[in-house]
């Protein structure tokens, strides 16, 4: 029996720092059937240099440079499935690192279950010097934990089977945010076959917590940016599969929005979140109403306490 291919996608852009670290993770897989494609998004940096070096070491390695909009990492992803050739599929940050024996263990799974679309593995998280596990705790629904917002694993924890993300048609690449819950969400209401879970298993990757001082005029506008086209689109996933009793659910983006980052957005930007959240029936006109209270008093007297605010954003979603 043959060795299934692996294919590794990795989008970046001015990385150069720390990529060589995620490329030299790849390299010491001891499972070693796999390509490599890196999807560069217009790097002014040593990027392509550095890519340049390691595919004339090693050819798995494959350097791809676009210049097309939109930017992004979801269409750099896109772009390296196009041109990937593996049975399975792993997608990567620039940062990330692997186990050694990650490939491995993922594909041991995979060959005991072979008909499931997927396969999620624990990460490890680093921030700074300290590294943790995040385990993937049992669930009665993952989809319901990814529709709250109570996101169980990221992007690097999947195993995906090639035919079923291209089934997927690939990332969203309309989103600035919100990339990762909305393909696993769509991943998990549209799976005709099935997934593994591993709460069990051994993390296979390390997800580095990045130091940069996070921007939150321009994160709060992305993030209000992606929640218009997210609802609209998940509430219709939903209701195609008559899943309508689920859609409540995503009062937990809203929640996280209006919490941390609607005070740097504008009001205009602010009315059009709550609206889509209104109109696809997330929260009722109550609801509405309360965030609007909470949201005026913040703007207007900054005299509610975060505390304070807290409580009135779990009593609408208690509703």
């Amino acid at each position: 029996m043959d060795e299934p291919l692996i294919s590794i996608i990795i989008p970046t852009y001015n990385r150069a720092n720390v990529i060589n670290e995620t490329l030299d993770s790849v390299l010491a897989q001891t499972y070693t059937h796999w390509e490599c494609i890196v999807v560069d998004d217009g790097s002014t940096d040593d990027t392509a240099l550095l890519l340049n070096t390691y595919n004339e070491q090693d050819h798995r390695f494959k350097y791809l440079f676009r210049t097309k909009e939109p930017k992004g990492a979801s269409s750099c992803r896109n772009l390296g499935l196009q041109n990937a050739k593996g049975e399975f599929c792993i997608f990567l940050d620039s940062d990330d690192m692997l186990l050694t024996s990650c490939f491995e263990q993922r594909l041991e799974m995979a060959m005991e279950y072979p008909n499931y679309d997927f396969y999620v593995y624990p990460m490890k998280v680093q921030m700074n010097s300290e590294l943790k596990i995040k385990k993937i705790e049992p669930s009665e629904s993952y989809l319901n934990d990814f529709l709250k917002n109570n996101i169980p694993w990221g992007i690097m924890s999947t195993f995906w089977k090639m035919g079923f993300i291209r089934k997927l048609n690939g990332f969203n690449i309309s989103y600035p945010r919100l990339n990762d819950p909305e393909i696993h969400i769509r991943a998990l209401i549209f799976s005709t076959n099935g997934y593994y879970i591993g709460t069990e298993e051994q993390a296979d990757t390390i997800y580095r917590v990045s130091n940069a001082a996070l921007d939150k005029t321009s994160f709060s506008r992305k993030y209000a940016d992606s929640l218009l086209l997210f609802v609209n689109d998940i509430t219709a996933h939903l209701r195609k599969v008559n899943l309508n009793d689920k859609i409540f659910l995503l009062v937990g983006y809203l929640s996280e929005y209006f919490l941390d980052f609607a005070l740097y957005n504008t009001r205009i930007n602010n009315h059009k979140v709550l609206a889509v959240f209104y109109k696809n029936k997330v929260i009722d006109l109550r609801s509405l109403m309360i965030l609007f209270s909470v949201y005026y008093c913040k703007v207007f007297t900054l005299k509610i306490d975060s505390l304070t605010t807290k409580t009135f954003i779990k009593k609408f979603k208690n509703l």
